[in-house]
């Protein structure tokens, strides 16, 4: 077996088509109530804003299809829903939650997925930063299949100096083989919005396709 492209290592791909899958939707429910509560809160309004249009979306390491019920709960109008995963288990687990929803589910990785000259106007991908090879590249590829106007959104695990955030940044790298992403290379990348939960270890980011280098001005949330 080898390591999907795009993912940090062996480690990534062996993890996810484990029986840990069996587990993972009550560990994601319990980690976004206790460490994540802010970012998710920020990345559910920034979905709200984006107002009543229908969207393609394209949903990179989709995981179990949680986004699916996300978007629902955000009110977003889907036109369509693709969510692409590396491991196998996972796609398998979001086709069983979501049988008769208009989702597609694809067993991919994400670079497989931004080849195909499709575009979106909304790409999310929800925890992928941190087992990317190349997070800059990803964002990169990502904003450039967007339509004109549209977003990429992101929830990822950042560095952080605080004690508490270094030892879930610990725990995150031993158990789930995530790598924290740098703070300042996500500031980059045409940002457009970022927010930094107050544990300054999870970060939510929005980007738009082909903006300048923003501005001095620019707002920043960061709490690190």
């Amino acid at each position: 077996m080898s390591a999907p492209t795009g993912v940090a290592d062996l480690g990534v791909a062996e993890l996810y088509d484990s029986d840990f899958v069996r587990h993972f939707d009550a560990r994601a429910t319990l980690w976004e109530h206790l460490i994540c509560r802010e970012a998710n809160a920020a990345f559910h309004h920034r979905l709200q804003l984006l107002g009543d249009r229908p969207l393609r979306v394209l949903d990179l390491g989709c995981g179990t299809g949680r986004n699916v019920r996300r978007f629902a709960h955000a009110g977003l109008a889907i036109d369509s829903y693709v969510g692409v995963d590396s491991s196998a288990r996972m796609i398998g687990a979001a086709r069983a939650a979501h049988p008769y929803s208009r989702a597609e589910f694809r067993h991919c990785d994400a670079d497989t997925a931004l080849v195909a000259d499709e575009r979106y106007d909304l790409i999310t991908a929800t925890w992928l930063l941190s087992h990317h090879r190349d997070p800059a590249d990803l964002i990169r590829t990502a904003t450039e299949r967007l339509h004109a106007g549209g977003r990429f959104m992101a929830l990822a695990i950042t560095d952080s100096n605080r004690p508490l955030a270094r030892l879930h940044g610990w725990r995150f790298r031993h158990f789930l083989h995530s790598h924290p992403v740098s703070p300042e290379s996500l500031r980059n990348h045409a940002l457009s919005f970022e927010h930094v939960s107050a544990n300054g270890l999870i970060s939510m980011i929005e980007y738009h396709p082909q903006t300048p280098t923003p501005p001095q001005g620019i707002r920043d949330t960061m709490r690190i």
